[in-house]
């Protein structure tokens, strides 16, 4: 693969992993001030709607971290090419 067919797939994986996070983090705090005042401040999720809505935003986040990594590694590798 060419310089910038990679270059390409690292700056998609780049804006995915940067639109996952900010979509992850506005439905946390979406859901919970939604929570809070529907059922009042608690520590966890008393209810399985809750549980399922931090579900996605650990998924989603935890997909985030991953593209992340993702795009590191392609770097580091980009890096290490170069120097050869």
């Amino acid at each position: 693969m060419g310089v910038m067919e990679n270059k390409k797939i690292v700056l998609l994986k780049w804006f995915l992993c940067k639109l996952i996070a900010k979509i992850s983090i506005a439905f946390w705090a979406l859901e919970t001030v939604y929570f809070i005042i529907v059922y009042g401040w608690h520590l966890k999720a008393i209810n399985e709607n809750e549980q399922t809505c931090d579900e996605i935003f650990y998924y989603g986040s935890l997909v985030s971290v991953l593209l992340l990594f993702s795009v590191l590694i392609d770097i580091i590798q980009y890096s290490l090419s170069e120097k050869k």
